[in-house]
Formats: structure tokens, C-alpha cells, sequence
């Protein structure tokens, strides 16, 4: 039998006009097509509930995913699959199967070091051989961390490690916590290996979903992954299975010659398209913002961070720059002197974010607080794993911490350092502008935002305030 076609539509030599019509009924079509699925996923909503997924209720920070891959690594684990996760893992991320027996230990001190003591995330442990696997998908690189594990995996294995850094996009780990020449000289001994969390989770969950055999442990894998997908939107992972509203638009793309040219020409104008709908959005919102009297818009507003209010009461933020790191030190310890005198609020109520590696200042704001204050009224938040995890936000003392690990945390005073160093390089800007808008949010009434280079996004922060002091 004769393979039926959809006819092809014939149409006018097309003008303006004639595009325009075009283009009204290719969506006009699509928009019918894409409610009718709509109202099916509503109906079967009821007996699929595709959108739920536990990983909703859960406070899913590093050292939770850690803990859950750890757990489906292992041999004798709950899953019962035996060794078929942990060797799907090895494969993707190309470490032949050295078979059993092999050890897996979560968040385990190093011991072979004598700088500090920190906690590798993951690590697999054969009698000749020890993968170490440090999970960066969100949080910053602490000084000097990625050479402190190198070491201690060097002198446990005597020479026979692997380092598998993962981080949220594939970029190298920042120069504060490997050198670029070390990192290269390992990554040439096979020692170290970067690669990006998002695609190596995700294709590794894809093969456990496969080879699983236990109904209740392959829907837990693929809530895990679809967890995945949602907070990592723009690695464009390959593999990932489209859903029904994804099938009608390609469907309906496909139907004819004719859409399949309307949809490659909208494709191809994509980024344009979404430029356009930004800078409406920001001019529409400028205008509003416009109209409170608290808030300065720039010119120049549709490209940049908005200082919004977002349900916060108090001043505006005070943008100090031209302000050297070892001054910023004092001018924060000062004001801290202020507030807890004047009894405006208490220790637990001040943070002190940054957002990278910005010279000594940690070390030169740590000696410089414990001597004028006292070491028990500062709590570094970001110090080791074990400060973050017995973190009492409560407690009488002056909180210092990464902006990464201040999420969820607010406080009602915040001084805001080294967002001069954002965007840094090889990160995906649009993450880094996320995280900016963390930091910032972190303030209740108060917020000091202190630079001292006008450049990165301490300059767009300046030009926004419009009114800079200092």
C-alpha cells in the first residue's frame, strides 16, 4: 500500500502581508495542538502525576547527592542490583571495571595532609587503586581544596589515583584551588579528570533506569534524573526523552514541507526572539520600578541586575567602591562595632558573604575580627565541611560564608565582597548573575555591597545604583 502524505499547501508569492498570515495560522495551529495536549495532561494527571517528584520536599544540597550516589554505587546496597550501577558509573566516566572487592566511603576526611583537614565526597577504594570524586555542581572552590585532595589521594594510593572532578557546566576548577600548570601536568598523567556533573549524572542514570530491575528503584532513578534536568536547564543534555508536549510540536513541525520551513525560520530567529521579550520585560519593569520611591533604575537597566525590593524593608543598598580589600576588612569591623553598640541587632544577625577567591581576605578578615571581637564571635560557615553542617543560625556570632553556601540563610545586615571577581571565567554567566542575586537577596534591612575594581558585576551594580558612596 501507497504511504499516505499530508498534502502541501499551496501558497501566493509571499509579501509582508502574506508572511504574516502564514505565520498567524502555523501558530494558530500549533496553539490547538498544544492544548488539546494540555487538557489530556490534565485528565491524565490524575493516574500518572508526572510532575511529582520527592526530590520536591527535599533540601537537596552537594553533600545529600553525594550521600544518594554513594548509596546506589554500592555493591551490597539496598537497591539490590548488586555491582550494576557501580559499573555503569565506571564507564561513564571511563575508568575501567577493576571488579571486587571495592570500598566506598562518602565524605571522608584526608588524612594525609597536614594543612587542613577536608572531606572528599566520594571515594572508591580498591587494594590498588582509589577514585576520588569531588561533586562541584553549585558551591565555589575553596584556597588551595583541589591540591589538598590531590595530595591526600597521591600519598593513600601511592601514586595510583584518579581525581574525577565534576563541576555544573565542565569548567576547570578555579586557580585558587588548583594551579593551571598542576592541573594540566595531572590531567596528562591520567590523574585527574574534569568533566560536567549534569551529563555524566544524567547519562549514568539513563543506564541505570535500563539495566534496573526493581520497579520501586527505577522510579526513584528517574525522579533523581528529572531532578537533574530541572535544576540544570541549559546543559542541553543529550539522551533526555521529550514529553508529549515536545512530541506535538515536532510532530506538528514535521507534518509538511511548509512548517517544517515557518519552524526553521522561528528556530533560527530563536535568540532574537528572546532578546526582543527581555528587553520588553525590563522596560516594562523599569517603568514600575520607576514609580517607587526608594529605587534607581539606569538607563542602561535592561541588560543589568536590578536592585529590587523584594519584600525587604530599610534603606537602599550602599555601594562603597574604590575600596582596597584590606580597608573593606576595616570598614566592615567598624560598622559591625556600630550595630552591635547601638543595639540595632545582635551577632546573629550580620553576614559577611563573598562571592570568590578575592586575595587574603578571609584569612586577613578572620585575624582581624577574632583580635578586635573575640574568635567566638565569628563562625565560618565555609571553613570545612564539618562548620557547614553543624552551622547554628542562631547562634550569638557574626556568620562568614561563601554566597553558594548562604542559600536559604538571611540575615539583617549583609556585607557583600569580591563581586568584582563575577562573572569569573569559563562560567556560564547567566548561573553567575543568579548567584549575584543570591547574595544580594541575603539582606533583610541592610545591605553594604563593597569593591574595589569598577569592573565585572560591581561595575553594573554602581551604574545601576546610580548614587555611589565612598
Amino acid at each position: 500500500m501507497a504511504q499516505e502524505h499530508s498534502p502541501e499547501p499551496v501558497h501566493p508569492t509571499e509579501g509582508p502581508a502574506t508572511s504574516e498570515l502564514l505565520l498567524r495560522g502555523f501558530f494558530d495551529g500549533l496553539r490547538q495542538q498544544s492544548q488539546f495536549v494540555r487538557d489530556l495532561n490534565l485528565r491524565t494527571n490524575k493516574l500518572l502525576a508526572e510532575r511529582f517528584s520527592p526530590f520536591s520536599y527535599l533540601d537537596v544540597m552537594e553533600p545529600k547527592l553525594s550521600s544518594i550516589t554513594a548509596d546506589l554505587l554500592q555493591p551490597d546496597g539496598s537497591h539490590g542490583q548488586g555491582d550494576v550501577f557501580l559499573r555503569a558509573f565506571l564507564l561513564a566516566i571511563g575508568v575501567p571495571d577493576r571488579g571486587a572487592p571495592v570500598r566506598i566511603r562518602v565524605e571522608q576526611p584526608t588524612r594525609f595532609i597536614e594543612s587542613v583537614q577536608r572531606r572528599v565526597d566520594i571515594k572508591l577504594c580498591w587494594n590498588d587503586f582509589i577514585v576520588g570524586i569531588e561533586n562541584k555542581p553549585w558551591a565555589l572552590d575553596q584556597l588551595d581544596q583541589l591540591e589538598d585532595y590531590v595530595n591526600d589521594l597521591d600519598r593513600e594510593s601511592k601514586g595510583r589515583f584518579l581525581c574525577v572532578y565534576l563541576s555544573g557546566d565542565g569548567t576547570p576548577p578555579d586557580s585558587s584551588s588548583i594551579s593551571p600548570e598542576r592541573r594540566v601536568a595531572l590531567e596528562q598523567k591520567r590523574q585527574l579528570k574534569i568533566l560536567s556533573y549534569p551529563k555524566i549524572m544524567c547519562g549514568w542514570l539513563d543506564d541505570c533506569i535500563l539495566k534496573c530491575q526493581a520497579d520501586k528503584v527505577r522510579w526513584f532513578l528517574r525522579d533523581f534524573r528529572e531532578y537533574l534536568l530541572r535544576q540544570f536547564p541549559r546543559s542541553a543534555l543529550e539522551g533526555r526523552t521529550m514529553n508529549v508536549s515536545d512530541d506535538v510540536i515536532v510532530a506538528y513541525a514535521l507534518l509538511n514541507k511548509h512548517n517544517l520551513e515557518l519552524a526553521s525560520a522561528v528556530g533560527a530567529r530563536f535568540s532574537r526572539i528572546k532578546s526582543a521579550v527581555i528587553s520588553k520585560f525590563a522596560e516594562a519593569l523599569e517603568e514600575e520600578l520607576s514609580r517607587e520611591p526608594n529605587v534607581v533604575v539606569s538607563d542602561d537597566a535592561s541588560s543589568l541586575l536590578f536592585p529590587i525590593d523584594v519584600d525587604r524593608h530599610g534603606d537602599p543598598p550602599l555601594i562603597v567602591k574604590n575600596i582596597p580589600p584590606s580597608d573593606q576588612v576595616r570598614f566592615i569591623l567598624d560598622h559591625v562595632d556600630r550595630y552591635i553598640a547601638s543595639a540595632k541587632c545582635s551577632w546573629c544577625d550580620i553576614g559577611v558573604l563573598f562571592a570568590a577567591q578575592y586575595h587574603n581576605f578571609v584569612t586577613d578578615f578572620c585575624q582581624a575580627f577574632t583580635s578586635r571581637f573575640g574568635a567566638d564571635k565569628l563562625y565560618w560557615v565555609t571553613e570545612n565541611r564539618n562548620a557547614k553542617t553543624a552551622l547554628d543560625i542562631s547562634s550569638e556570632c557574626v556568620k562568614l560564608s561563601t554566597i553558594e553556601s548562604a542559600k536559604g540563610l538571611e540575615f539583617q545586615v549583609v556585607f557583600l565582597v569580591a563581586m568584582e571577581m563575577l562573572p569569573r571565567n569559563g562560567r556560564d554567566e547567566t548561573s553567575e548573575r543568579r548567584l549575584a542575586y543570591v547574595g544580594m537577596t541575603r539582606a533583610q534591612d541592610a545591605l553594604f555591597v563593597l569593591g574595589n575594581e569598577n569592573k565585572g558585576f560591581f561595575a553594573e551594580i554602581v551604574q545601576i545604583s546610580g548614587r555611589p558612596r565612598g
